[in-house]
């Protein structure tokens, strides 16, 4: 990349300081031995219902209301 704000942009100087944040890391790098550690069992999320859902009597009567158009001027209310 570009570096706009950087006085010292020598490549010897950004390979010092990478070899010295590997040696640092190196003891956490390549473990001998690997595993898995067992997490909680994953369950999928339950589907919420918004607005009380399918069973709310309003929704059904709304879907009922917008899907029957054979009458555009029909003014009826979507609600009981």
């Amino acid at each position: 990349g570009i570096h706009h704000k950087k006085s010292n942009c020598e490549a010897s100087n950004v390979v010092k300081k990478v070899n010295d944040i590997l040696s640092k890391a190196k003891k956490y790098l390549f473990p001998e031995a690997g595993g898995c550690l067992r997490g909680p069992k994953w369950e999928a999320p339950k589907i919420r219902k918004g607005n009380g859902g399918w069973g709310d009597l309003r929704d059904q009567k709304l879907c009922l209301d917008l899907s029957d158009r054979e009458d555009p001027k029909k003014e009826e209310s979507f609600f009981y």
